[in-house]
């Protein structure tokens, strides 16, 4: 609401890849909830997925792309995720940095390690200093 609480309806987009040679099939998918933090919001960012046989071509970089789009549209200061292990190294690659670690039992299953992420969304007129 317009006082700064948050809200009840938070504002949540999804965004779809589609396959480079029949685009009428979907390989990779993303979601964005936008929350407001304050007098600023920030966008949390799940979902995130690619079928199998397409991944490392280059489909979940455009469903993340075209969740930053709507990031700077919005103006929101922030994007933050949760990441599984093996794909911190792909959000350090655009720009997300590590927060914190977080362990879970048991650590060798598929959300046994994960990665709190943020990255500082580039056009916002953030009130935080950028890191170097």
């Amino acid at each position: 609401d317009s006082k700064g609480k948050p809200s009840l309806m938070p504002e949540v987009f999804h965004v779809v890849s589609y396959h480079r040679e029949n685009p009428t099939i979907p390989v990779a998918t993303g979601r964005m909830v936008v929350l407001r933090d304050g007098l600023y919001r920030q966008g949390v960012v799940s979902n995130v997925a690619v079928l199998k046989e397409h991944r490392r071509q280059g489909y979940a970089q455009s469903a993340m792309d075209m969740i930053h789009m709507l990031a700077e549209e919005k103006n929101l200061i922030t994007t933050s995720l949760h990441s599984q292990a093996h794909a911190i190294g792909f959000y350090q690659r655009i720009g997300y940095r590590t927060q914190k670690m977080l362990y879970r039992e048991p650590y060798d299953g598929p959300n046994g390690v994960l990665a709190f992420m943020i990255r500082r969304t580039p056009t916002s007129e953030s009130p935080f200093e950028e890191e170097e």
